[in-house]
């Protein structure tokens, strides 16, 4: 029997099972039974967490870009000597796409979904903190 998650711990593996499902499918195409049976919980206790499904695609959206910030972040951070920031953080950018295809659909889905009211906000906000 394997040891008892944490709720944090839950908590990310939920956000990484809608993340995966989000960037195949996108936000109307997103079935919350399947992230609910990748993260190994059930449907209503999903909700539970959540609220909506908008909601969930909210918080793993946000929470894919705050990796997509860390990997610039870091990136500049670590540049090397004579390298500019923007150059940096492009060849971090395209590491990220080659070794995650997901990534970039996520983005794509991400601005697809944008006019939308039920994620509209947390999709402008989330990729303006980005920039």
């Amino acid at each position: 029997m394997s040891p008892r998650m944490s709720a944090d711990e839950r908590r990310e593996a939920i956000l990484q099972a809608a993340i995966l499902e989000y960037g195949r499918t996108g936000m109307h195409a997103t079935s919350t039974e399947v992230i609910a049976e990748r993260a190994g919980i059930s449907q209503p206790y999903l909700f539970r967490l959540f609220g909506t499904k908008a909601e969930l695609i909210g918080a793993a959206i946000e929470h894919h870009t705050d990796g997509l910030r860390a990997v610039f972040r870091e990136a500049v951070e670590t540049r090397p000597e004579g390298t500019a920031p923007l150059a940096a953080m492009g060849l971090a950018y395209l590491a990220l796409l080659e070794d995650d295809p997901n990534d970039l659909r996520c983005q794509l889905h991400t601005w697809a979904a944008a006019s939308d009211p039920a994620i509209k906000d947390v999709a402008q906000s989330t990729y303006r903190a980005v920039w």
